[in-house]
C-alpha cells in the first residue's frame, strides 16, 4: 500500500533536497574554480621566475625579495612552516640562476614562491583575493537565504488551508462557520465555493423544513 505524505512533508523534503543540491553544486564549482585558479597562478609564477632570473641576474636576492613584497607577496615568517613547505611541497616549476634558485611550490592547495640565493633566503605567498571564489560564496549564501525565505513563505501561504480545514470540520459538527477573511487566491476561491455550498445547503434545509411544516399544517387542518 502506497503511503500518502502531507503537503507539508512534501515541501520539507523538496526544500531539503534543493538545499542539499545547492551545497553539492557549490562544492563542485569551488573545486573547479580552485583547480583553475591554481593552474593560472602556477603559470603566472613560472613566467615571473623566468623574468626575475633575467632582470635580477647579477643582483642580490634581497632585491628579488623586495620586488615580491612590493608585488603583493607576503613573507612566510614561521620557520617550521617554511621547512614543511620546502620538504613536503610539490615543485611545479624550478629554475636555477647564477646566484639564485627560484621555484614555485604547491602545498595543501596553496601556491608559494621560493627564493634561495647565496646571500638571501625567503618563502612567499601571494596575497590575492579570489574574486570568483568570493562571488561563488556570496551566490551560495544568497541562494540559501532565498530558499529559506521561499520555504517559510510557502508554509505561510498554506496556513489558510489549516483554517479552512477547521471550518469544514465545524460544518461536519453542525456548527455555522464563517468562510470570510481569505485572500483572493486559490485557497480563497475554495473557501468562497465552500461558502456558496454551505449557504445553498442551508437554503435547502430551510426549504425542506418549511415544506414539512406546510404539510403538517395541511394534515392537521380538516
Amino acid at each position: 500500500m502506497t503511503k500518502n505524505y502531507s503537503i507539508y512533508t512534501k515541501l520539507i523534503i523538496l526544500f531539503v533536497v534543493t538545499f542539499f543540491l545547492v551545497c553539492v553544486l557549490f562544492i563542485v564549482l569551488l573545486k573547479i574554480e580552485g583547480s583553475a585558479y591554481n593552474e593560472e597562478e602556477s603559470l603566472k609564477q613560472e613566467n615571473l621566475i623566468k623574468n626575475l632570473l633575467i632582470s635580477y641576474e647579477n643582483t642580490s636576492g634581497a632585491k628579488i625579495g623586495s620586488y615580491l613584497e612590493n608585488s603583493g607577496f607576503n613573507t612566510i615568517q614561521n620557520p617550521y612552516l617554511v621547512k614543511s613547505i620546502r620538504n613536503n611541497g610539490q615543485s611545479l616549476f624550478k629554475a636555477n640562476g647564477e646566484f639564485c634558485t627560484l621555484s614555485s611550490l604547491k602545498y595543501h592547495s596553496n601556491l608559494y614562491f621560493d627564493v634561495q640565493c647565496k646571500d638571501f633566503d625567503g618563502l612567499y605567498e601571494e596575497n590575492t583575493s579570489d574574486r570568483v571564489y568570493n562571488l561563488l560564496l556570496i551566490g551560495f549564501f544568497s541562494f540559501s537565504l532565498l530558499v529559506v525565505f521561499m520555504y517559510f513563505s510557502v508554509l505561510k501561504s498554506l496556513e489558510p488551508l489549516k483554517k479552512l480545514r477547521r471550518q469544514v470540520a465545524k460544518v461536519a459538527n453542525g456548527e455555522q462557520p464563517d468562510f470570510l477573511d481569505y485572500q483572493e487566491d486559490e485557497v480563497g476561491k475554495i473557501a468562497f465555493e465552500f461558502q456558496k455550498a454551505f449557504k445553498k445547503n442551508q437554503e435547502l434545509i430551510q426549504s425542506r423544513q418549511l415544506f414539512l411544516r406546510t404539510i403538517m399544517h395541511e394534515l392537521k387542518t380538516p
